[in-house]
């Protein structure tokens, strides 16, 4: 099973790649937070309706900034300009 959760085909198996992500890192003691892991949909596909980590949801945001760089689900370039320019 490939572990590339961006690549999913569909969002049950996105949500299964989470839970097995979950649990093995639970065995290493650590913990995914549901309050700091969301999900930024890019593409074509419809949006997931509801991602579950366990008992908890993952949120579904619209931008996210990585690297130092501000990245959109609609590929905008305006709010890394804008945020460059702040």
């Amino acid at each position: 099973m490939s572990m590339t959760p961006s690549c999913s085909p569909t969002s049950n198996d996105l949500t299964s790649y989470l839970t097995i992500h979950d649990s093995e890192s639970r065995k290493l003691g650590l913990k995914v937070s549901s309050d700091d892991t969301k999900l930024m949909h890019a593409g074509q596909r419809p949006h997931p309706l509801l991602l579950v980590i366990g008992f908890n949801s993952v949120g579904v945001v619209s931008s996210s900034v990585c690297l130092g760089l501000t990245v959109t689900n609609s590929d905008e370039l305006k709010p890394e300009i804008d945020r460059k320019r702040a």
